[in-house]
């Protein structure tokens, strides 16, 4: 596990105003301590994930403390994820992460300093040290910038076989949020600083462990570096543009053919098997949402979806989510599938497509040329004829595409309902 020099010397500061305490309270009448009330109040922390020689920052709000009926309320820029103590063992505290099969296990070293691990479940032997402070409300450092920042640039991550990007940011005195969108999605919602004639943002959601950072110089950033969890990282550039744009999501993947139905045979969550043709009545149109529940943009789509298709009458629009999981096993993807369901309160009719892979989905769906991105969103017209493809999705964190993205699905929607 990795300590910086000011939280060991916090840490042992600590411990030794423990040792004074304890031989001091053998002669007096017990009281309890300022640092006793404190940590039952609630109060901002700072975390940080320690990935090798690198750390990943995200501030969250402790309510109750670290104790029973604590809850963290964890910041991403305008995001907050509500996660709620699951069990205490010992002197250990598990926090279960919403949606994603993952868990923050945390033990409180001190009043101010909070040691422990995170645990990605779907990957195997997968736990990255956690340690957090409190009354530390920044990400990378609090120190203002007056270091002006392109709100757009075209990014290239991977080098010449790579892939483009394109980097929104909002530069506030060198608070930095924004994000990155890709062909195939967003990285969701980033928070960070300028720091030494640096960008640096993070994310952290319970799946995406995401840090970035790059040299700031003149109207490009060098040497940037993407960094995810333990397992991975990349390199990236960066250079101001404001009229970059990445190609549409419905010009990455068609359909083989409009005037065949679109096909499948999979089973729902029960086993029963359910193809194309029990949802085809005539009338109704269906938006196919192939997603996942390890998939960020994949939870962002789920929301968008229900959200749409509720300002439609119920006869009208139908979404049919095909989960593709970690495991080919129903039972184990059922439970994956279902915690999804439940933490984002969806009332959609699952069906099972199997194992994630691109060739297990492009193999479940002949009528796509190919799979490019989870989600891909597919909707059909009432006779079950594929319409519209949407590869990837632009989530909340993303504004104007976010919206735009909303906009295209409705516009399609509202064309075949007239017909």
């Amino acid at each position: 596990m990795i300590f910086n020099l000011n939280t060991l010397r916090r840490y042992f500061q600590t411990l030794l105003t423990s040792v004074f305490l304890v031989i001091t309270v053998g002669c007096t009448e017990q009281q309890p301590t300022t640092a006793d009330s404190e940590v039952s109040k609630d109060e901002i922390w700072r975390f940080t994930l320690q990935l090798n020689s690198d750390v990943l920052p995200f501030t969250a709000l402790v309510e109750n403390g670290f104790e029973e009926g604590s809850r963290l309320r964890i910041h991403n820029a305008d995001e907050t994820i509500s996660v709620s103590l699951d069990r205490i063992s010992g002197d250990t505290l598990y926090y279960r992460m919403p949606v994603f099969n993952s868990e923050l296990a945390l033990r409180r070293e001190s009043p101010e300093l909070v040691t422990g691990t995170w645990t990605d479940f779907d990957r195997k032997n997968y736990s990255i040290p956690v340690i957090a402070e409190s009354g530390m409300n920044f990400r990378f450092t609090p120190t203002k910038s007056t270091t002006e920042l392109a709100p757009r640039y075209k990014v290239r991550f991977g080098g010449p076989d790579g892939y483009d990007a394109l980097l929104l940011l909002d530069n506030d005195r060198g608070h930095l949020t924004g994000t990155f969108l890709t062909e195939t999605g967003d990285y969701r919602y980033l928070e960070g600083n300028i720091m030494n004639g640096k960008v640096n943002l993070s994310t952290f959601d319970g799946s995406h462990a995401f840090v970035f950072d790059a040299l700031i110089s003149g109207d490009s950033l060098k040497s940037g570096r993407f960094i995810s969890g333990t397992h991975y990282s990349e390199q990236w550039i960066g250079v101001a543009d404001e009229d970059f744009e990445l190609s549409h999501p419905t010009e990455l993947v068609s359909a083989n053919s409009t005037i065949e139905p679109f096909t499948f045979s999979l089973p729902d969550l029960n086993g029963d098997t359910v193809t194309h043709l029990d949802f085809i009545d005539g009338k109704t149109i269906h938006i196919y949402d192939i997603t996942g529940s390890w998939c960020p943009n994949c939870k962002d789509a789920a929301l968008t979806l229900e959200q749409i298709a509720s300002t439609y009458d119920s006869n009208a629009i139908r979404v049919i989510p095909i989960a593709f999981e970690r495991s080919n096993d129903l039972n184990t993807a059922k439970q994956a599938i279902s915690r999804m369901q439940n933490d984002l309160e969806l009332q959609e009719y699952f069906l099972f497509g199997g194992k994630v892979s691109r060739e297990n989905t492009t193999r479940a769906f002949p009528a796509l040329e190919k799979i490019m991105a989870y989600p891909t969103i597919v909707i059909t017209d009432k006779h079950g004829h594929p319409v519209k493809v949407f590869t990837g999705f632009y989530g909340p964190g993303t504004g104007f595409y976010h919206d735009r993205f909303k906009a295209d699905i409705t516009t399609v929607i509202d064309s075949l309902i007239s017909q």
